[in-house]
């Protein structure tokens, strides 16, 4: 279990939204942030995360403006 203030979710969320065009719940920004992290600290591979969430919602929401 990792912990994340609420200014990492809003930059993760965010981020993915913009870069990727992806809508995120806070356990999938929450994977997302984490796998980000474990990328900064390998030289070559690829990390994996899923997303499974409905967008519609946080369309709406504080965190995409």
């Amino acid at each position: 279990m990792i912990e994340l203030d609420e200014q990492d979710v809003t930059t993760t969320t965010q981020r993915i939204a913009k870069e990727k065009g992806v809508f995120a719940n806070m356990s999938s920004v929450g994977s997302v942030f984490r796998a980000l992290k474990v990328a900064e600290t390998i030289d070559k591979g690829v990390v994996v995360t899923t997303i499974c969430d409905l967008d519609g919602w946080y369309l709406s929401s504080a965190l995409i403006e």
